[in-house]
């Protein structure tokens, strides 16, 4: 009997022990799943698929199902959390998503579908400690795969209809950035994931903001960016290495015109650059734009003095000698300006290779920045003095019939600010006398110089040191084609 009796003892000391074993060893696989695999234990299915109902077991205190979403193997519950509690309480609403009737994330800000691919993948917004916030899910092998999207600091120009990225191809999605940022935004390829930075444009004091993708090269070496997605006015070619081609000002043009609201803001600029221009190969195996229809300005006898007395028109021409349908004979000098230069001036200056007269005056220089008021355009530096050179534009622009107003000859500007706006009205049809930036500029720079307003330019000259000159583009615009101007 003793032999029994100590037999049936430790049978029943090791089941119980079989039974904590156990016990633990599930609880411990729980807590792995729950916590390094994000999975419920049992799915979240209780009924219908679909339905609210279906989805109760998912649910936490103070917790309702305001609505249930389809995408694939994915169900994404939109939850409403109510919380009572005194006066206040709690009531708020957030994403919860599944992926084969088990939890794949709880709490998600928005879950969105990328259309076009033949693959189920959403974008989930939602913090987790990592550096962003942007993340991708789809299925791979039969689970479900969350990517973190790095999208940097400075976060993304978005819309309603295009919360994330702008689609330039089916699978390609463009994250512009806004004003200030470090780059130009980056490029987010899906299945398989690869996320591309775009370099910075143009850089430096004065330098035109050019980041607008307009196109990507046939390899993806290079990018043309544009400065504005209503009125593009310049091109420049950046490669991925972040070298910065010389920028190509062009005419104002109006791809934009016939979007509405809701529509990729980008499509018009895209399609403009396709029909207008077309990658090329330079003797250095880079890659270069050029015009498919190569357009001469009908004035050029004097083409640096046709970019200030009929922009539209000087602007067929550009003086940067390596790109395809530019002038020759005009060199980079930026690599040669003095440091006290530099601070002062945009990077990107030429000189001609032979002696040019402007304006009465011999060039110095000619620099392409950003302007005043709006926009971008040239300035120019003449060994001549302002007495001379305005003498000089006013016997062009007369000899052209070209109308202006010479805003540093309207009368008590403080006072009689309506008496000039009056006159650009009437004078040079200026469309935009309500624009306080433009009206501030060219008022501003009247206190300093003479300031001459026209159909196509606002310009300044100053007197320089040494008896010298410069003629500045405050703004440049096309009001004969559109009222609309500036950089969006």
């Amino acid at each position: 009997m003793g032999v029994v009796y100590y037999n049936r003892q430790t049978a029943m000391i090791l089941e119980a022990l079989k039974l904590v074993i156990n016990f633990w060893l599930r609880l411990s696989a729980l807590i792995v799943c729950s916590t390094l695999l994000g999975c419920n234990e049992k799915p979240c299915v209780d009924g219908l698929i679909g339905s609210p109902a279906a989805y109760n077991n998912c649910l936490l205190k103070y917790e309702s199902i305001e609505r249930t979403r389809q995408f694939g193997a994915f169900t994404v519950l939109t939850i409403r959390y109510t919380e009572p509690s005194g006066d206040w309480g709690a009531d708020f609403q957030f994403e919860r998503v599944l992926f084969k009737g088990r939890i794949l994330k709880k709490n998600v800000d928005y879950v969105r579908q990328w259309i076009g691919l033949s693959e189920t993948v959403l974008f989930l917004e939602f913090y987790d400690g990592d550096a962003g916030t942007l993340h991708l899910t789809y299925e791979r092998g039969g689970r479900a795969i969350v990517e973190s999207i790095d999208a940097g600091r400075y976060g993304w120009v978005a819309t309603y209809e295009y919360p994330n990225g702008f689609p330039l191809s089916d699978n390609v999605r463009y994250f512009p950035r806004y004003v200030g940022a470090n780059d130009a935004g980056f490029l987010l390829r899906a299945l398989p994931t690869r996320i591309t930075a775009l370099p910075s444009g143009p850089e430096g004091v004065r330098a035109p903001w050019i980041r607008v993708l307009a196109a990507v090269a046939p390899d993806g070496k290079a990018y043309a960016y544009t400065d504005s997605t209503k009125t593009p006015s310049v091109v420049v070619v950046v490669d991925d290495n972040g070298f910065v081609h010389d920028p190509i000002p062009i005419p104002f043009t109006f791809p934009a015109l016939g979007i509405r609201s809701g529509e990729n803001m980008f499509e018009p600029v895209w399609q403009w650059f396709n029909d207008s221009y077309v990658w090329e190969k330079n003797a250095q195996g880079g890659w270069e734009v050029a015009r498919k229809s190569n357009y001469k300005a009908a004035h050029s006898t004097n083409p640096v003095e046709e970019v200030f007395i009929d922009a539209m028109n000087g602007y067929k021409t550009c003086f940067a000698s390596h790109s395809p349908g530019c002038l020759s004979g005009w060199r980079n000098e930026t690599s040669t300006i003095t440091q006290l230069d530099y601070c002062c001036l945009s990077p990107h200056i030429y000189t001609p290779s032979k002696p040019l007269r402007v304006f009465g005056g011999n060039l110095v220089r000619l620099v392409y920045s950003r302007s005043t008021a709006s926009g971008s355009g040239y300035q120019v530096q003449l060994d001549a003095s302002s007495a001379s050179v305005i003498t000089a534009l006013e016997d062009r622009l007369k000899t052209r019939k070209v109308p202006f107003v010479r805003v540093d000859d309207c009368p008590d500007l403080a006072s009689k600010e309506r008496e000039c706006i009056a006159r650009l009205k009437r004078n040079v049809n200026w469309k935009d006398s309500t624009d306080r930036d433009f009206i501030g500029s060219i008022f501003s720079a009247a206190g300093n110089g003479a300031v001459f307003v026209t159909p196509t330019v606002a310009l300044a000259i100053y007197s320089a040191p040494n008896d010298q000159t410069w003629i500045d583009t405050l703004a440049r615009y096309d009001h004969s084609a559109s009222p609309a101007s500036g950089n969006d």
